[in-house]
């Protein structure tokens, strides 16, 4: 190991395979870290950075010994624990396994943390923030209790073991790397892709809060950094755009053409070169994010880099 890696900060990244440990890991490697990517059951996807991947380790997170081993083995600097469970399908066993997996890999890192000499800081995402959606307030699916749920795990080993925890409530996030077939975003860019009609769960006149994976990334790290800043320990995370769902929609038809992409190609580079300005309130933290069409051309960009146009099938599927 080189003189550099040795002095590098080490971050643990749970559910690396997200669109947000996506993004976090590309941005803690391109500012210096040294990025563990943690996958669960499958590898990560052919598509992650080879620099990314250069760490990457296999846990089963509901292993509480596999757990503890590799954070003794790891010993990070900072956790980013961005893994979850979020299948839609309501079945008692899939749910059962939902509850297990969210609340089991959950505690089981705050466990290990605690019985560590370990004194670090500890980033959980949870659900939608929901004190500004009354929607996510009448939703009971095994997803959301078992994110609830840890939100108030997260409190208890703040305050019974002096542990640095903070859990935030993110808004609808997009980007590059979202395999998540059911939500908005690629639902949409699916049916572009393949001309089929898109299938909307929701009014196309319901307005949500949408945050861009690489803004996202970077309030994270800038969280890390900075906690001492934030008075509480749960924290809700959104961008500036307020958008409908029809806009959404007709935006990523916007940018889905050649034309459009050749013509705005340039203007990318905006996307890593932004600058970021964060607005901590007492629970929450706004920040500036990137223009919605210019985030959304690159996700359909990223989505049309990753699909056999032949077939109609993404490469990842």
């Amino acid at each position: 190991m080189s003189l550099l890696n040795c002095f590098k900060k080490k971050a643990l990244v749970t559910g690396a395979g997200g669109v947000v440990g996506y993004a976090v890991c590309n941005l803690l490697v391109r500012h210096g870290y040294a990025a563990y990517p943690v996958y669960w059951s499958t590898s990560l996807p052919a598509y992650f950075p080879t620099a990314c991947k250069k760490y990457s380790v296999c846990v089963d997170l509901t292993d509480a010994i596999s757990v503890s081993s590799t954070l003794g083995m790891i010993k990070p600097d900072f956790i980013l624990h961005l893994a979850a469970n979020n299948d839609s399908r309501l079945t008692p066993e899939n749910s059962q396994e939902i509850l297990r997996q969210n609340l089991l890999s959950t505690v089981n890192i705050l466990s290990a943390v605690a019985d560590s000499a370990l004194k670090i800081p500890i980033l959980i995402t949870s659900t939608s923030a929901g004190n500004e959606d009354t929607r996510d307030l009448k939703n009971h699916t095994p997803y959301v209790v078992s994110k609830r749920a840890v939100e108030m795990i997260a409190n208890s080993y703040n305050l019974n073991y002096g542990l640095e925890v903070m859990v935030l409530r993110l808004g609808n996030v997009y980007g590059p790397g979202d395999r998540h077939a059911q939500r908005l975003v690629p639902s949409i860019i699916d049916s572009i892709i393949k001309d089929t009609a898109p299938i909307f769960r929701s009014p196309l006149t319901e307005s949500r809060k949408f945050i861009y994976s690489l803004t996202l990334a970077k309030a994270l790290l800038w969280l890390i950094n900075n906690r001492k800043q934030a008075s509480q320990t749960l924290l809700t995370l959104n961008g500036e755009h307020l958008s409908t769902l029809a806009h959404v929609h007709e935006i990523l038809r916007l940018v889905s053409t050649e034309n459009y992409y050749s013509r705005h190609f340039s203007r990318l580079n905006k996307l890593q070169t932004d600058d970021f300005w964060p607005r901590l309130s007492s629970s929450e933290l706004i920040v500036k994010d990137v223009e919605l069409e210019l985030g959304l051309l690159e996700t359909f960009h990223w989505y049309r880099q990753n699909t056999n146009v032949q077939s109609g099938k993404f490469f990842f599927d």
